[in-house]
């Protein structure tokens, strides 16, 4: 059900310009690697989270993921609105609900739903949905959605969001062969209707601005430096990206995008981001490059680092951070593969190899 809001992005007509996506309730992720997938180069997704343990989640699947354009932020909707209004060409708030939709799949929902508790998740939602319209630019797109079925948190909130605000429904066609029910406004989904569970969402667009000064947007940071790239370094970057690198406190190097950084600057240099820029490693002296894991996963990885295709056995041992075999008899590090997907680092010595995949990141399977 939830594949449908990345269906909708793509319907769009989002300006022709650099654009920039917000997911502002996005823990776990599954919303905000869609939307990374629909990216372009000069495009950026800003994915936030304000709750410390679920933005932990959602930053170590943006990290799994691997889109080089994508940042996070743990900020609440009233931090991000002062900080960035009418920044974005695209809204997405997947609210914060009762969980009716979540009844089939998962019992314990059924226990925490209450009168009390719809009330509660309804004030919030107002909440939210008045800064996501101060986020949100003239002609841009708002996506709303939930896991829930209650009027008081879909329909009603549309009704009450457009008249407060300027923006419209947005409706748009949908095959009757989905099993989507059309509301007033937006869809319903029914578990017993379509092959998946519930939800409701609805598209609004922004009609005019709701700015409350004409001044230029702040900047919240300082312009990135960026460090030259040695040789070592630059064979394990790829260079149609034009990637640009920056030292961070702790001696560790990040990349961004040439294209990202050029239009899209004065977010990626606010320091109240928790995520502003992909991990790539660390020098160990002048010549030394040693890759980080999140370059591993990600699209800024250079083509020609070398690597080992695994088979399935060995893979899910590499996974469990075990001890695998390999024909590979040149010492030196290897990226590991598996159906051409990368799974991390492995370093090759004379009669071993030694498991680089981060402790923590281990499968129990």
């Amino acid at each position: 059900s939830s594949m449908f809001v990345g269906w909708l992005a793509r319907q769009l007509e989002l300006p022709k310009a650099p654009r920039a996506l917000l997911d502002l309730c996005a823990s776990p992720g599954g919303k905000s690697t869609h939307l990374a997938s629909l990216l372009r180069p000069q495009d950026v997704l800003l994915s936030n989270e304000i709750h410390p343990q679920r933005a932990l989640i959602l930053e170590e699947n943006l990290v799994r993921w691997g889109s080089a354009l994508s940042l996070a932020s743990r900020s609440s909707p009233h931090q991000l609105a002062d900080r960035w209004p009418e920044r974005f060409d695209l809204v997405l708030v997947d609210a914060p609900c009762s969980g009716e939709g979540m009844f089939r799949k998962d019992p314990a929902a059924i226990g925490e739903w209450s009168p009390e508790h719809v009330e509660r998740c309804a004030l919030r939602q107002r909440d939210i949905l008045d800064h996501a319209v101060r986020l949100l630019a003239p002609g841009g797109y708002m996506i709303y959605s939930t896991c829930t079925w209650n009027a008081a948190e879909d329909e009603a909130q549309i009704h009450l969001l457009t008249k407060k605000h300027p923006l419209e429904v947005v409706p748009m066609a949908v095959e009757s062969d989905w099993g989507i029910i059309g509301s007033d406004p937006g869809w319903r989904f029914y578990p017993q209707r379509l092959r998946g569970e519930g939800l409701y969402c609805c598209l609004l667009r922004k009609t005019t601005s709701t700015a409350t000064d004409s001044g230029t947007r702040t900047r919240h940071g300082s312009p990135m430096a960026t460090v030259a790239a040695s040789g070592a370094l630059a064979e394990y970057l790829d260079p149609s990206w034009a990637p640009r690198i920056f030292e961070g406190r702790d001696g560790s190097l990040h990349a961004l995008p040439g294209e990202l950084l050029e239009n899209h600057e004065d977010l990626a240099s606010d320091r109240a981001l928790s995520r502003r820029s992909v991990r790539i490693g660390t020098m160990k002296g002048k010549d030394l490059f040693v890759p980080d894991h999140e370059l591993a996963l990600n699209e800024l990885l250079g083509p020609h680092v070398p690597s080992v295709e695994l088979d399935t056995e060995d893979a899910i041992r590499f996974l469990r951070k075990e001890t695998f075999g390999s024909q590979d008899s040149q010492p030196g590090l290897r990226l590991m593969r598996h159906r051409g997907c990368p799974l991390g680092w492995a370093k090759f010595i004379p009669g071993r190899v030694n498991n680089l995949l981060p402790h923590h990141l281990r499968i129990r399977i």
